[in-house]
């Protein structure tokens, strides 16, 4: 299976974070020449350094770097149930409002997945976006939410069992009100055959655990039964 490139010196060892940047008064910088802290990720730690003016677009960390709290004192912020590589994303996108994961293939070949014919990979790099998405939710980073969305349909069309596979852990982390991720789900189900798929075992299964997801699998049947797509 392709997997998401790791650089192991994520592991225990200091990654510096910086761009060159436009502050919101118009002075150019060659880097923000506000506070540094520290982010430390995951349980096996990556720590990463970025700016106080970078961290702050986030409601989160604003609350972390300028509240009461004790990180804002000691400049240091413990994320260790979060991804090293999913807060690299973050980071690139808090300072480019972009990003670029690389994905690679079990004989180490580099891919930009939304221009690949290979499924897999495709497959590999939504699971990834819908993973982002999560943490675009939990630190409440809506462009960001929005540009992974956007970037999750350039990855499609993928088997109708991944798509729902992936649906179903990324559920698992959002609040019932995360209406895009849910939208694009549903409109996916339907474009990727679920009306064929109805009487499968595996998705009357899926349909019979019920929770949201399995609300979106049943809105998006009589959707289409309907002749009515989802809103995107």
């Amino acid at each position: 299976m392709a997997e998401v490139d790791e650089d192991p010196s994520f592991e225990g060892v200091e990654v510096s974070v910086e761009s060159t940047c436009t502050v919101e008064d118009g002075t150019k910088t060659s880097t923000y020449q506000s506070e540094i802290f520290t982010l430390v990720v995951g349980s096996k730690p990556a720590v990463f350094t970025a700016h106080h003016e970078v961290l702050i677009k986030s409601p989160f960390f604003r609350a972390a770097c300028d509240g009461s709290w004790r990180e804002a004192a000691l400049r240091s912020i413990v994320l260790k149930d979060d991804d090293p590589g999913l807060i690299t994303l973050m980071l690139d996108y808090l300072y480019a409002e972009e990003y670029e994961p690389r994905i690679v293939t079990e004989d180490k070949r580099e891919s930009l997945s939304h221009r690949s014919d290979d499924e897999e990979i495709r497959v590999t790099e939504l699971s990834l976006q819908a993973r982002l998405y999560c943490v675009a939710e939990k630190y409440r980073l809506q462009g960001l939410k929005l540009l992974a969305i956007r970037k999750m349909g350039l990855l499609v069309p993928i088997p109708l069992e991944s798509l729902i596979e992936i649906a179903e852990e990324a559920y698992g982390k959002l609040p019932a009100s995360g209406y895009k991720f849910r939208n694009f789900v549903r409109n996916q189900a339907s474009k990727l055959g679920i009306a064929h798929a109805a009487k499968d075992p595996w998705l009357l299964e899926k349909i019979r655990n019920g929770g949201t997801l399995a609300e979106d699998l049943f809105r998006a049947l009589v959707r289409l039964h309907e002749g009515k797509p989802s809103r995107s």
